[in-house]
């Protein structure tokens, strides 16, 4: 692994050093143009040049003398009234980076006393130990002298406490009080990234020891799910908000600390290893722009969430590429790569069941296209996202626009005023192989659903099925209201995408003949309408590339249910496929 360590540090270097001339004299972080400042990011710097000195053990590059420039960050940082737990921590981690005492911590020296004094009080603030973040800040307190009690045991063991009660197969729960509950998407997988990278500092490595396991146990659902998980293009984690450039980061991070920390099976090694080369290829190919040494999550044709701003995104990509170089460092690299077993088939993983609601993940493979679908039936924290709906989700071929709200292969009905779609939760989930070897998944909403994850009930319930077979789709829909019911407008969206046009070598994208959508049953008197272009519309960019069209089967006119009649509608798919 001595090769890829050494990638991993010339492309920190390289990217550091053109976000380093971003650190203004006030330690503001200057966003690239067309961005807003974001004054967060100053924390993000100050971990990245951390553990970039750290690890390499030197504090220049090029002309920049890296601590005095982290000392700047951490002071903006602080002078911010607004600052949030996270960014504390992160500041916490960076003075870390330098050293475990006060008075051999050179950047702590570089500190005017106000500053310090402003840290260690805000670090030794009552905090929510619910917040899997205030592991740091406790660690840190304790570890750098600011208290002589610690409490990283308490705080751990109280958040996997809490983290189980709103799981019943292992996975994290990271906004339960959001919606309708049950937003179980790559904040999960971040929280334990980070409470192991936190608690492998710690200056007691009996603690950490007794720790670790839970952690490990809490990791292993994750860890089991990402063979199934990633394309064979190397495309990572394809659902909810952390789609993208940090779907990426995050995956290729819990594979490799999992082989470092020695919690992949030595029969698996194989296995992780040649995933490890596929999510890193997919990352340097579509967010590395090479012609400029930097990371880019966003530009004309792709987007990302508001807080991840592209000074954040690099310096993130700096401090994780830093610690990929010194976990590679540890590793015996197996003597062959294996690949995932490829063949046909899906399955649901659920990842709760309660007498309110199921909610998981269904993935289907095909193997003779090699594609790959993710269809989440998760809570999407009362925003309604595109990224989070229950359809299929494929980049290339099934997408949806990032951070918006569009009804992506789902029937909104518009009733009094309020739109639903039969996302977020099931009841009675089931999959199976069907008729002509095909898989299907079913669910029931007994209670129709908001898009904001408000559940009415008394006006009609919902049974879905989704059935995949060697190169159609097929989504069926069914409405039985129980008493007269009046549906106000009702649409249903297809998007046509595009992968980037600079920055995705490989992948899947649609050839000329497109989706080839069949409306095959519409009870509701649906028509389509003229095809809208919204190429270039800042509002429409994926997390991988463009939208160019929306085609829309809507009725624009009332319609009411009768009680007891059952209301189908199904569409029918046949995308063609190509693969670059």
């Amino acid at each position: 692994m001595q090769n890829f360590s050494q990638q991993c540090l010339d492309l920190a270097r390289a990217i550091l050093g053109q976000s380093l001339p971003a650190i203004t004299d006030n330690g503001e972080i200057r966003p690239v143009e067309g961005e807003a400042l974001v004054k967060t990011d100053a924390a993000y710097a100050a971990l990245a040049l951390g553990e970039y000195c750290r690890i390499t053990r030197d504090s220049h590059l090029g002309d920049f003398v890296l601590i005095p420039l982290a000392a700047r960050c951490f002071q903006s940082q602080l002078r911010d009234e607004s600052l949030q737990d996270m960014e504390l921590n992160y500041l916490a981690l960076a003075l870390f980076c330098f050293g475990a005492t006060p008075s051999q911590n050179p950047l702590w020296q570089q500190l005017n006393t106000e500053t310090q004094e402003r840290f260690q009080k805000r670090l030794l603030q009552h905090h929510n130990p619910q917040a899997a973040c205030n592991l740091a800040r406790v660690l840190i307190a304790f570890g750098m002298g600011f208290t002589k009690k610690d409490e990283t045991t308490r705080v751990l063991t109280s958040f996997l406490e809490g983290a189980r009660e709103n799981t019943s197969g292992g996975f994290l729960d990271h906004a339960p009080e959001a919606g309708i509950g049950g937003s179980y998407d790559l904040i999960g997988l971040w929280t334990l990234n980070f409470l192991q990278q936190v608690l492998q500092r710690h200056i007691n490595g009996e603690v950490s020891q007794n720790l670790l396991p839970g952690i490990r146990t809490q990791m292993a659902g994750y860890l089991r799910l990402l063979p199934e998980l990633i394309r064979q293009d190397g495309l990572a984690w394809a659902y909810g908000t952390t789609m993208g450039f940090y779907s990426q980061l995050l995956v290729l991070h819990a594979v490799l600390s999992a082989l470092s920390a020695g919690w992949i099976a030595p029969e698996q090694q194989g296995l992780y290893v040649g995933l490890l080369r596929r999510l890193f290829h997919c990352l340097f190919s579509h967010y590395i722009d090479q012609g400029h040494g930097t990371m880019l999550i966003r530009d004309g044709e792709r987007n990302a969430a508001p807080a991840y701003s592209t000074r954040k995104a690099n310096f993130d990509a700096v401090r994780y590429l830093c610690q990929w170089a010194e976990l590679a460092r540890k590793l015996q690299w197996p003597s062959a790569c294996t690949d995932p077993e490829e063949k046909s088939g899906g399955r649901f993983i659920q990842f709760i069941q309660t007498p309110k609601k199921e909610q998981g993940i269904f993935i289907y493979r095909n193997a003779g296209q090699r594609t790959h679908y993710t269809l989440p039936l998760l809570s999407s924290q009362g925003k309604g996202l595109g990224e989070s709906l229950a359809f299929p989700h494929c980049p290339g071929i099934f997408d949806a626009p990032a951070e918006t709200y569009l009804p992506i292969l789902q029937p909104e009905l518009m009733i009094e005023g309020q739109s639903f779609i039969p996302s977020f939760y099931g009841r009675n989930c089931s999959s199976g192989m069907g008729l002509k070897r095909s898989f299907f998944f079913r669910y029931e909403q007994p209670e129709l659903i908001s898009n904001r994850e408000l559940i009415v009930p008394g006006l009609a319930s919902c049974r879905v099925t989704w059935t995949f077979f060697e190169d159609r789709i097929v989504s069926e829909f069914l409405y039985t209201a129980p008493n007269r019911l009046k549906l106000e407008q009702l649409r249903y969206v297809i998007a046509l995408s595009a992968p980037h046009s600079l920055h995705a070598s490989s992948g899947f994208r649609l050839g000329p003949e497109s989706l080839r959508a069949v409306v095959e049953k519409d009870d509701f008197g649906m028509s389509w309408q003229e095809l809208v272009t919204v190429h270039g519309d800042p509002q429409y960019r994926t997390a991988y590339g463009p939208l160019h069209f929306l085609q829309i089967l809507s009725r624009p006119s009332p319609i009411f249910l009768q009680p007891g009649k059952p209301y189908l509608l199904k569409v029918s798919f046949q995308p063609d496929i190509l693969s670059s």
